[in-house]
């Protein structure tokens, strides 16, 4: 969990510089994940996948990757 923790923090971190590309590869770590209680993390970084998508003006590439993690946390209330 605080593996997840430190990537997801290193791919918003990478996002804010713009470094879009090393932002993706904190994420995309982040979905490699195998245990079980990495499904939150998992939406998460599915999210800010999206979110990286949307910066690129990657509309439609984004819009489910958003979805996924907006409909996650609403179900969980988060």
């Amino acid at each position: 969990m605080v593996m997840n923790d430190a990537r997801n923090t290193l791919g918003l971190c990478y996002q804010q510089l713009n470094d879009l590309d090393s932002s993706d590869y904190y994420f995309n770590e982040v979905l490699k994940t195998s245990f079980p209680e990495a499904t939150v993390w998992k939406r998460i970084a599915t999210g800010n996948l999206g979110a990286n998508m949307y910066l690129r003006k990657q509309y439609d590439k984004a819009i489910p990757l958003l979805e996924t993690d907006f409909n996650g946390a609403v179900a969980e209330n988060d």
